[in-house]
């Protein structure tokens, strides 16, 4: 079946791999020391606790919706549709798009020059400095490790130059990487607290971690949100999976409960991550604060060549680079739709449209300078040492942005109040056995093209809508029916 142009490939499991990788990536690592020297130790546990609250309420606001608008574009899709295609929608997704255009590649920028900063952790050439005071770029020296980004994002690049299917199965196996990353920090993290004095039973329950957990107080509030603003970070990327919309199976289903079980997992691994590392991590956390990127990430691999050796420490190293990798490619996968989509409604470069013509996903989109993903862009962010705050900002106004015209599309009528879901149902099994005739009209359901409409006469008005998946929906007031057979061009359908 295809959207716009686009196949829709991607299921649940697919869906929520690709979130958790966009989430995971480097930041849980890095951000580790910066939590725990904020909050406390007894105290850090509750930054990830909240930072997943405010994860779950923006990611509803997301799944609402990428259900209800299931296009390639994500927010650009939301914010076209919501103030309308030939209104206020018009200039508002094109400004969207054309911020993009500049925080995208900085996005995918900071995960390169992360990944290639920690890659000089284990070889120590990259930090050798081959140029110094570059004009084109101000206070720029550039590195080994500004050409090993580069080579990063090109790579990722050539990756996703293929048909989605094929993108599945890579996905997956990176997906295998990020998760055994994970592991192997908690698992490296317990043990070496165990080496350290700290009992980690198996079967001790959770009073364990008593000493580990206590509950801030209000002089500590301001710590704490310092910390969970920190964790916000790390939850980035539930919402991939809606710049993805046209390409997602079933998605007034699987993009909301992607989006939730990605967090929900993600959330569980990185509490127990915190709780595994606190006694290797809670006394130096405040020097560890202080220190650069790179001496952060080695902390993690210095856990576990504590708990099991030299080898053991450098094999966590290598998977961390791994989940980086991990990440630049799903946040890739996603922004590359966003200038197609535009395109494709004439509210961008035209040729970024294009489809490929044998593996059908928007190559131009993923390649040419000016789209967002522009490889070219990691060379020139060689001053990385402003990404962070740039990637601090960016987000303040797209989320309340969001949850304003999710506001405005249940005003307008086009967001339903979550309604039950749909319930399958076979023709002839409605109440009553009422006749309904066919009749055209403008309606815009769930905002997508002008649905067929047939009116049903009876006690109880039922309307019946075509949908743009080849389905038939029966509203009510209180439940929705689905027909799957329904035939638009007969007059009558008895239900």
């Amino acid at each position: 079946m295809t959207s716009n142009g686009l196949t829709r490939r991607i299921g649940l499991s697919s869906a929520v791999a690709l979130n958790m990788m966009d989430m995971i990536g480097v930041g849980p690592f890095l951000t580790l020391p910066l939590v725990i020297a904020a909050a406390g130790s007894r105290f850090a546990v509750w930054a990830w606790l909240l930072g997943a609250f405010i994860a779950v309420c923006d990611g509803l606001v997301c799944a609402e919706l990428g259900a209800a608008f299931p296009r390639a574009g994500g927010s650009y899709a939301f914010l076209r549709q919501i103030y309308g295609e030939d209104g206020a929608g018009r200039w508002i997704s094109f400004l969207y798009v054309w911020q993009l255009s500049f925080s995208a590649p900085l996005s995918i920028a900071s995960g390169c020059i992360g990944l290639a900063t920690f890659l000089a952790y284990l070889w120590p050439a990259l930090n050798t400095q081959f140029f110094v005071g570059i004009p084109w770029v101000i206070g720029a020296n550039i590195h080994g490790t500004n050409f090993a980004a580069a080579a990063t994002c090109i790579l990722v690049t050539a990756l996703l130059y293929r048909n989605l299917t094929a993108i599945a199965k890579l996905a997956w196996v990176l997906f295998a990487g990020v998760l055994l990353t994970l592991a192997g920090v908690i698992v490296s993290g317990f043990v070496n607290g165990a080496h350290i004095g700290v009992a980690h039973s198996r079967g001790a329950g959770l009073g364990q971690f008593s000493h580990l957990i206590a509950w801030p107080s209000g002089l500590l509030l301001p710590a704490l949100a310092q910390a969970t603003m920190i964790t916000c970070y790390d939850y980035w990327g539930y919402y991939n999976i809606c710049f993805l919309g046209s390409e997602v199976k079933r998605p007034e289903k699987t993009i909301p409960r992607a989006i939730l079980i990605s967090i929900a997992v993600v959330a569980t691994l990185y509490v127990t991550m915190n709780l595994a590392v606190l006694p290797s991590l809670g006394a130096v956390s405040s020097v560890a604060a202080k220190a650069g990127v790179q001496s952060r990430l080695a902390l993690v691999a210095e856990i576990a060549q504590s708990a099991f050796g030299r080898v053991a420490g450098q094999v966590l190293a290598a998977l961390i680079l791994w989940s980086a990798f991990a990440s630049v490619f799903s946040l890739l996968l996603g922004y590359s739709r966003v200038p197609y989509a535009a395109a494709r409604d004439g509210n961008y470069f035209s040729g970024l449209a294009a489809v490929h013509a044998r593996h059908g996903f928007p190559h131009r989109s993923l390649i040419a300078p000016g789209g967002d993903p522009d490889p070219a862009a990691v060379p020139v962010a060689a001053g990385g040492r402003h990404l962070a705050s740039i990637q601090t900002a960016r987000p303040e106004a797209p989320f309340p942005n969001t949850a304003v015209s999710t506001a405005a599309a249940r005003r307008h009528g086009r967001v339903s109040l979550h309604p039950r879901l749909p319930a399958q149902s076979a023709p002839g099994t409605g109440r009553g056995g009422r006749h309904c005739r066919k009749r055209n009209s403008d309606l815009h359901h769930s905002g997508a093209e002008p649905r067929r409409v047939a009116v049903c006469k009876g006690q109880h008005s039922r309307v019946i809508v075509q949908d743009g998946y080849g389905k038939v929906i029966l509203k009510r007031s209180s439940f929705v029916i689905v027909f799957s057979n329904w035939n638009p061009e007969k007059g009558t359908h008895r239900v």
